[in-house]
């Protein structure tokens, strides 16, 4: 972290417009805001929809706007403080609005469980083989018909498609289907009820 004159400095070139400025806050606080981003999309249906990089850029956009008002921060801390509330309601703004516009992720994502939660951006060999064994887990514990839809599914076929083979609506079908694994992976304890 800068020493306070250092950091008055770049936030006074900040606010007079100097985007190399700009890009130093940004190089220097963007890991510590997008870890805080990403401890908080633990739902994994929420980590398919929203991208942690997104609510940081919206949350610096906010934070360059607050100090181009003459909103400056104090010290480092107080610009970290700022950066991690920006983000945060920033990501709270987002699920709200995706719920309020009926795009709940627990109702409209197709409950794929070849994407399960696991830790971290890159799969280790480890992580790997335990997505495949709760994989086989969850498989075994869903009935016939739950795994026709998943070999349908697996082979290609649209919602629509195999809708009209079961003179059914699609989405019903795409609904049951989602609704089967959340329920496998509730009894397992991977996700809340």
């Amino acid at each position: 972290m800068p020493d306070e004159s250092s950091f008055h400095t770049l936030i006074a070139r900040v606010q007079a417009g100097d985007q190399e400025a700009a890009t130093e806050v940004v190089a220097r606080y963007w890991p510590q805001v997008q870890r805080i981003i990403r401890l908080r999309l633990t739902d994994w249906r929420l980590r398919r929809r929203f991208d942690s990089a997104d609510i940081c850029q919206s949350a610096f956009n906010a934070l360059f706007q607050r100090v181009a008002r003459g909103k400056r921060p104090e010290s480092p801390g107080d610009l970290l403080q700022i950066l991690t509330q920006l983000a945060c309601n920033r990501f709270t703004d987002h699920v709200r609005r995706h719920r309020a516009e009926r795009r709940d992720v627990g109702r409209t994502d197709d409950a794929d469980i070849g994407s399960l939660p696991l830790p971290g951006e890159e799969e280790t060999p480890s992580q790997i083989v335990a997505r495949r064994d709760v994989v086989e887990q969850v498989e075994a514990r869903l009935g016939e018909d739950e795994h026709w839809l998943l070999d349908q599914r697996r082979s290609g076929r649209s919602w629509e498609s195999i809708g009209r083979q079961l003179g059914k609506e699609s989405d019903a079908i795409r609904k049951q289907h989602d609704r089967a694994i959340e329920r496998v992976l509730t009894q397992m304890g991977l996700i809340d009820a």
